[in-house]
């Protein structure tokens, strides 16, 4: 019985170290989506580039 325990805790700590895995890149994905493009107009004035030139590097990230 305490084997059949242990297997079950181990599980739930697989699952659970899955979903925090999925969570933490569900979120790094949304802020580089979110962050990225909120900065354009920053970037356009502190380096001094156009709209075009910040659409080239964003389409190489």
């Amino acid at each position: 019985m305490e084997a059949a325990h242990m297997e079950r805790t181990s599980a739930k700590m697989i699952v659970y170290s899955m979903l925090f895995a999925i969570r933490l890149v569900h979120f790094s994905n949304n802020a580089m989506q979110a962050v990225i493009p909120a900065l354009f107009p920053i970037l356009c004035s502190t380096l001094k580039l156009s709209y075009t030139e910040i659409s080239w590097i964003a389409r190489k990230t």
